[in-house]
């Protein structure tokens, strides 16, 4: 994981970089299985679709 600056807003970024090892399986049955995990996955889809927010002022 990273984290930086935005350069489209000035705000900060985090940017995730996800190995899979998998002994044993070839290339051609890992692949499509890791983009209908990604597609699946809550943790993936917060990452590509972003995460709803709510900021409250709580005085």
């Amino acid at each position: 994981m990273a984290f930086g600056r935005d350069p489209g807003d000035g705000g900060y970024v985090l940017h995730v970089d996800l190995v899979v090892r998998w002994p044993g399986v070839s290339p051609d049955v890992a692949d499509p299985l890791l983009e209908e995990a990604d597609a699946l996955c809550p943790y993936a889809k917060m990452a590509w679709q972003g995460t709803p927010t709510t900021i409250t002022f709580a005085p």
